[in-house]
């Protein structure tokens, strides 16, 4: 009985995350783009609820669209600690059989490898010249999300390509890129 709430809590932590990642993917006002594209087709990723008006200056503007990644990477964080929480819960348990303690172990270990390889990706995009990045990994794709005003060229679309397949191992067919303007 108690085996299979474990699997049952398993596979329901394991559908939160691939909710959340088809959420950053297919949100309904997101356009990712491949990243082997060209530049006048890179898109914006999201709609901000934080519209500016003519009105409002620029450093507001900017300010705003710093909290749509600030925002971002607060839900991320959020969703993966309690993921891990969760995943704790069942290896801390006496109860939980040895296959699903070390099912949840490897998950935790995995969910901990995808948040190392986003942030490095991150800082070495960033170390590009790009304002801000985020970075969302799953296991057959990689969706990163930069803020700048230039275009996206096909040199800089290069360099963003070859950071995250040197640190994923993924293919650049599966490197989605998406352009969002400060």
């Amino acid at each position: 009985m108690k085996s299979k709430r474990t699997i049952a809590l398993i596979a329901l932590v394991l559908l939160l995350a691939v909710a959340v990642i088809m959420d950053y993917q297919y949100g309904k006002n997101n356009l990712p783009i491949n990243a082997t594209e060209t530049d006048k087709n890179v898109a914006q990723m999201l709609n901000t609820s934080k519209k500016t008006s003519t009105n409002v200056s620029k450093d507001k503007a900017v300010t705003a669209n710093s909290d749509v990644f600030a925002d971002y990477r607060q839900d991320r964080e959020r969703t993966r600690s309690e993921s891990i929480a969760n995943l704790k819960e069942i290896v801390d348990n006496e109860k939980t059989s040895k296959e699903n303690r070390d099912k949840a172990q490897a998950e935790i270990i995995k969910l901990t490898e995808q948040t190392n390889k986003e942030m490095t990706i991150e800082n070495l995009i960033k170390a590009k010249g790009f304002k801000d990045v985020l970075v969302f990994i799953d296991d057959k794709s990689a969706n990163v999300l930069i803020d700048t005003n230039q275009q996206l060229t096909a040199a800089r679309i290069a360099q963003i390509q070859d950071i995250v397949t040197r640190e994923t191992g993924l293919s650049v067919d599966q490197i989605h890129i998406i352009k969002r303007k400060s």
